[in-house]
């Protein structure tokens, strides 16, 4: 069974147990183990990004500059759209949330 990681980046406006909900759910559905990390900064935000990981990048620069970058196998889903964010990077997977 494969594992699936997300990574809440720092300054993420949602409500965590709703993450925590809607995360749990997906894994059963999928049929995956999963766990939701809260990162404390870009760094730590770019340590936990091995293996399969969906990442909410919130709104921090370091952490947005990260997207495209060579990391393992990321999704991105991003609830901090902005305009100059319409284009997702070469080889990348990027979700917007159309708050």
């Amino acid at each position: 069974m494969s594992e699936v990681l997300v990574v809440v980046g720092p300054g993420v406006v949602a409500d965590g147990a709703l993450l925590e909900q809607v995360a749990a759910r997906e894994f059963a559905a999928l049929g995956v183990y999963g766990s939701v990390v809260h990162a404390r900064d870009a760094a730590h935000v770019r340590s936990l990004a091995t293996g399969v990981t969906v990442v909410l990048p919130g709104p921090t620069p370091e952490v947005r500059e990260l997207i495209g970058q060579s990391l393992d196998p990321v999704v991105w889903v991003d609830l901090h759209r902005r305009p100059e964010d319409n284009v997702a990077p070469r080889g990348h997977v990027v979700l917007w949330s159309a708050v």
